[in-house]
């Protein structure tokens, strides 16, 4: 372990509905998963000295069902944050803003994790009762949809339009900061390179317009721009860091690259 407050650290929670956690009087009955990714302060090893980086996974082993007067969901929040307590895990966020991040699986997106009706709206009153942040609620019908559906509470610009021109161009805009592996590339996220020659840098998105992200060295002050056109998994060997799940990231500028988790 790398670390100058002898703590691992990490960035949210990201939760997974499972429609069908058991079955109660022969009834069935839905529950959710909680995960979190940690790790120490380590940039890369250093063997010489035995400074070598650690990280993991800590997460309910099975889903947490509804009890009488609480949620699965609240339940399974509540329990994992205790449990980092324990071990020693301190939530930490980079940037202005220190709430963690509560997320859903892959913002909901992934055809064999479909979270439930209105999960947004529960994750953000969620998130408002622990003290983190997350999505916002979607936009009223018949608005553009493409960033304020997808944003994270108090940290959108976005605002509505109902023009087909305006909307037009909020898709277009969308197509050119997704990936290859069909990632939308946003604000905030981390990914890590895992070609050995870059000893597993990671890097942080700071901003994403017209096909170009900002990037900011995870533990560093260097800044550099990347392609969204060339950051996919199988060129350069990027992947999403774990913490939160995040889902969006960026490479070095030599390789431009990245990946989802």
């Amino acid at each position: 372990m790398i670390s100058k407050s002898g703590r691992y650290w990490s960035t949210g929670i990201t939760v997974t509905y499972i429609p069908l956690a058991g079955r109660i009087n022969d009834e069935p009955c839905s529950g959710w998963h909680a995960k979190l990714g940690y790790q120490d302060d380590g940039a890369n090893n250093d063997p010489d000295t035995g400074q070598i980086a650690t990280e993991g996974t800590l997460y309910t082993r099975f889903p947490v069902r509804d009890a009488k007067i609480r949620s699965g969901l609240s339940i399974a929040l509540d329990t994992l944050i205790a449990d980092a307590e324990r071990l020693g895990i301190e939530f930490r966020v980079v940037g202005p803003r220190t709430e963690p991040w509560l997320f859903y699986r892959a913002d909901g997106e992934e055809a064999d994790c479909p979270p439930p009706d209105g999960w947004r709206e529960t994750l953000a009153a969620e998130a408002n009762r622990i003290g983190f942040r997350s999505y916002a609620p979607p936009p009223p019908h018949g608005t553009c949809r493409h960033d304020a559906a997808r944003c994270l509470s108090r940290m959108s610009d976005a605002v509505p339009t109902d023009t087909s021109a305006q909307d037009d161009d909020a898709q277009a805009q969308q197509k050119k900061n997704t990936t290859r592996e069909g990632i939308l590339v946003r604000r905030g996220q981390i990914w890590e390179d895992l070609d050995t020659r870059q000893n597993q840098r990671r890097v942080v998105i700071e901003s994403v317009a017209d096909g170009e992200a900002q990037v900011r060295d995870h533990y560093g002050t260097k800044h550099s721009t990347l392609s969204v056109s060339r950051m996919h998994r199988h060129s350069t060997g990027f992947r999403l860091v774990e913490p939160g799940e995040l889902k969006y990231g960026a490479p070095t500028a030599s390789s431009n690259e990245t990946a989802q988790r």
